[in-house]
């Protein structure tokens, strides 16, 4: 897959970046953080080829976690048990999705200028 929206966090800290995405990340609400994660993956999933049962896991996956009520919680006892299921839900769904959809989804961060979109975007002031 040469397309690449999404850049490593190893890649992010080579390239310089991965500070300022961090800054940026953290200084936005639990919606915005939210609307970031959904858009990250909605242009996923439209620049690379999945399966139609990849893409159902996809959507299954965000509809259950990416929310602004997982973003908000910032007690860590309440958020661990908000991940503990979320992490069983990955571990089942890698071998729909395959190491590089996984990596694409799950562990890349979209780039800062999606995070910038949804800051400046009012309808998530």
């Amino acid at each position: 897959m040469s397309v690449r929206l999404g850049v490593s966090n190893q890649e992010m800290s080579e390239q310089g970046l991965w500070e300022p995405w961090i800054k940026t990340f953290t200084d936005l609400t639990a919606k915005q953080k939210a609307e970031v994660m959904r858009r990250h993956i909605e242009m996923c999933l439209k620049a690379f080829p999945v399966t139609d049962e990849q893409r159902a896991v996809v959507k299954d996956l965000s509809a259950k976690y990416v929310s602004e009520a997982m973003y908000a919680e910032t007690d860590p006892e309440k958020r661990k048990a908000l991940l503990a299921p979320m992490q069983a839900d990955m571990m089942n769904a890698q071998p729909v999705l395959g190491p590089e959809s996984t990596q694409m989804f799950v562990a890349n961060k979209p780039p800062i200028a999606v995070l910038e979109a949804v800051k400046n975007d009012p309808a998530f002031k």
